[in-house]
C-alpha cells in the first residue's frame, strides 16, 4: 500500500444482499492497525465469521486484496 495517514476512519463495508456495516479503521506508522464493527452481530453467525477473520488478514498481511474466507 502507499503512505497511510495515522487517524481513524469510519467507513462503510457493503455486505451481501445491500445491507451495510458501519466500521471503525485505524492507521498508525503507515499501517492498519486496528478494524472495529460498529454494529452488533448474532454470535455464530456467518457475518460475525467474515468480519472477525477478514480484519485479522488484512492486519496481518497489510493488503485490502483479502474478499474470501
Amino acid at each position: 500500500m502507499k503512505n497511510l495517514t495515522s487517524g481513524t476512519y469510519q467507513v462503510v463495508a457493503h455486505e451481501y444482499e445491500n445491507e451495510q456495516m458501519p466500521i471503525k479503521v485505524e492507521i498508525s506508522d503507515n499501517k492498519i492497525s486496528k478494524i472495529k464493527t460498529q454494529k452488533e452481530m448474532i454470535p455464530g453467525s456467518l457475518e460475525e465469521t467474515v468480519f472477525t477473520k477478514i480484519p485479522k488478514e488484512i492486519i496481518n498481511d497489510q493488503t485490502l486484496t483479502v474478499d474470501a474466507i
